[in-house]
């Protein structure tokens, strides 16, 4: 299991929150996301693709509670679309009630040296956050 030292502050008033998933500069991206609970068990998982825009999806109805400590770690592939443009930026962030909720570290990467899609070998990365619910 992979372990994170990025912490995403939840307010539990705010309810469930949306992750958001932004590629910019000719990617072209997947990724993997799933969410295991303080215990390692796993609550759920997604996919999600963006192509030069990004893409939101709701957290699952987990009770905010059952998220304090819950990990979400994600598997991303990325090429460009543009075999001329070889860099990109990949962004993750959490959104509750139309606002990014605070992270101790940006969940974003700046790419360089990203293959063409055409030559059929993606870039990838996995990474991950931990989510901590404010009283």
């Amino acid at each position: 299991m992979a372990t994170s030292a990025r912490y995403c502050i939840v307010d539990k008033d705010k309810g469930v929150g949306t992750v958001k998933f932004y590629v910019g500069g000719n990617l072209v991206s997947g990724a993997d996301f799933k969410l295991y609970s303080e215990y390692d068990v796993l609550i759920e998982n997604w996919k999600m693709s963006a192509d030069n825009d990004s893409f939101s999806m709701k957290i699952p109805e987990t009770p905010l509670l059952k998220l304090h400590k819950a990990k979400l770690i994600w598997n991303v592939l990325c090429c460009s679309s543009n075999p001329r443009v070889f860099s990109g930026k990949i962004e993750i962030s959490v959104i509750q009630e139309g606002k990014p909720c605070q992270m101790t570290t940006p969940a974003e990467w700046n790419l360089k040296n990203i293959p063409p899609c055409s030559v059929n070998v993606p870039d990838k990365f996995t990474s991950a956050l931990t989510f901590i619910v404010r009283a």
